[in-house]
């Protein structure tokens, strides 16, 4: 009996030393696991020069500039590869375990990706010179691990669901000495469309040091891949893979930021020059107002890169990169924020010439008939001949818009950019309604008492036909015009009669009037009467013998 309770006990013992042991190797081989990304695809949650915005949880993949290729085959079945380079640091090997990958196949609407086969390949040299034997992997096994939504759609200027991005895992296993390396793949899905996208900056249609190649089974030919309206493209991938602990004091070198400068609402991402190798390193971003700060570290930016798309100024950066207790810096840079006035999107052409126009545009001291502006889109924002109207903060602003010439339906909306972020967002929408034209729009504009003091963007639009939506600033379409204009936002000063009316006496079939003088913001007048002294106040009516009943004086005719 005591035999067998001591050996019991003993196997117990052997079990839960051999699960420390299990728990510390995981534990260690947490430690050590680190990523390694090569370029980027989301731009975003707002299309830039569309306006519109992804769906909740999304982000756009856009392209940029003059590109116009949303993508490039690595088709498992129509027989091609893609191929790039990336660098294994100075420092300890990477054991690499896993490779991911982006595609997209063009009108597919299911939930469930259909990308099953993945093919990859790994060389130490270019393999479009000399036909290299690769140091891991072939195009017989399929190495499929996993696919699901990255949560990205590519998509032009204008809005489009239609190219849902998968991420695609793949099983690898080998070790990577430090040296440069070449990554090959193939991405298959039952022989629908399939497309990758090219690595995606914003404001960069063509990165710098981009050379990824494809390559055409048939005849082991090779091509350089570019986009016709830029040059040269990356491929975006992701490694995994683990090392030993790290050592020494790490060496970031330079900050680097996707791009130089951004409006108050585009993203940007920082990242460093050097890789730091090994286990256990640890990174803080900071932030401050020049190149010698003082600095601050930013909450919750503790990996090898960082994005924000919610700078408020032009801002440095830099990362604190510590290994074992020894920290590195990186040189900081300077992401600049663009003025407002240069971050408004301009909507694509539009036809105005058929009678789908604004005639004229009436907002306080602004009054202002136009034409059909060159492509639908005319700015009066910096015409010096045209009024600069004060709108009041936390008050409803009188607006008359005149619309259309044909008998065309015309519906007729207003942004003001009240955060003066150089987007109009679906907040700052005030929709005047839709009607045959010629129509005569009034309405309230309706100004937030927390907008911005001081001179912003107003945009008025029409459109044939469709109703526009707060979301329609920036949306293409084909009959319509859009008018920009300065408005200048003043604060709500309460209103106060500074003169009273005085008593008059008249003779039968002679006329009087009342008069009052008010200060203060955008007041309004409504003149009473009653018949009593003690009875109660009555709207005058809007009738004979009685004119201007809200106007400052009342005109009481042959009484």
């Amino acid at each position: 009996m005591y035999l067998k309770t001591t050996l019991t006990n003993l196997k117990r013992i052997l079990t839960i030393n051999t699960l420390i042991v299990a728990m510390l190797a995981l534990c260690s081989g947490l430690a050590n696991a680190q990523t390694y990304t090569n370029g980027n695809l989301s731009t975003g949650p707002t299309l830039t020069g569309g306006g519109a915005a992804a769906p909740a949880g999304t982000n756009w993949s856009q392209l940029q500039g003059s590109n116009s290729s949303f993508g490039f085959s690595a088709n498992l079945t129509a027989g091609f590869t893609l191929a790039d380079d990336f660098v294994v640091p100075a420092g300890p090997n990477w054991t690499v375990n896993k490779a991911t990958f982006f595609a997209y196949s063009t009108g597919f609407a299911g939930t469930t990706s259909p990308y099953n086969d993945v093919r990859v390949l790994i060389y130490n040299t270019d393999p479009s010179v000399g036909n290299p034997t690769p140091i891991f992997g072939d195009f017989t096994t399929n190495r499929f691990l996993a696919s699901s939504f990255s949560n990205l759609y590519r998509t032009a200027a204008t809005a489009d669901l239609t190219r849902r991005i998968w991420r695609i895992e793949a099983n690898v296993a080998v070790s990577l000495a430090p040296g440069t390396y070449w990554i090959e793949f193939q991405l298959g899905n039952g022989g629908i469309s399939n497309f990758v996208p090219p690595s995606t900056v914003v404001g960069v249609p063509s990165p710098a040091g981009a050379n990824s190649k494809q390559r055409t089974i048939a005849g082991n030919v090779w091509a350089n891949v570019t986009d016709a309206g830029s040059g040269p493209q990356d491929q975006h991938f992701i490694i995994d893979y683990t090392t030993g602990a790290c050592s020494g004091t790490p060496n970031p070198g330079n900050t680097i930021a996707s791009v130089p400068a951004v409006c108050p609402t585009n993203p940007v991402t920082l990242s460093l020059q050097n890789a730091t190798s090994g286990g256990g390193v640890t990174y803080q971003w900071q932030s401050g107002p020049s190149a010698t700060g003082p600095w601050t570290n930013i909450a919750g930016a503790t990996n090898s890169s960082y994005s924000t798309s919610t700078l408020a100024a032009t801002t440095f950066f830099r990362a604190t990169v510590t290994c074992s207790g020894n920290t590195g810096t990186s040189t900081a840079v300077q992401v600049a924020l663009n003025p407002p006035s240069a971050c408004y999107c301009i909507p694509g052409n539009s036809d105005c010439t058929d009678g789908d126009i604004i005639t004229n545009v009436l907002l306080g001291t602004l009054n202002n008939p136009s034409a059909c502006g060159t492509n639908g889109y005319t700015n009066y924002t910096a015409n010096a001949s045209i009024n600069i109207p004060n709108i009041t903060a936390g008050a409803g602003n009188p607006v008359t818009i005149s619309a259309g010439t044909g008998a065309f339906t015309q519906s007729v909306a207003i942004w003001i950019d009240y955060d003066k972020s150089g987007t109009f967002d679906a907040s700052e929408f005030t929709f005047l309604g839709t009607s045959a034209t010629p129509t005569v729009r009034n309405g309230v504009i309706a100004v937030p008492a927390n907008a911005q003091l001081g001179q912003t963007r107003m945009r008025v639009r029409t459109r044939f036909s469709t109703a526009l939506t707060a979301t329609n600033a920036c949306l293409t379409y084909a009959f319509g015009e859009t008018e920009d204009y300065t408005v200048n936002i003043v604060p709500c000063v309460p209103v106060a009669l500074t003169s009273q009316p005085a008593n008059v006496s008249v003779t039968c079939g002679n006329n009087a009037s009342f008069s009052v003088t008010a200060s203060g913001s955008l007041p309004s007048y409504v003149w009473q009467y009653r018949i009593t002294p003690t009875s109660p106040w009555l709207n005058v009516p809007n009738a004979a013998p009685y004119s201007g009943v809200t106007t400052a004086t009342l005109t009481l005719t042959a009484i």
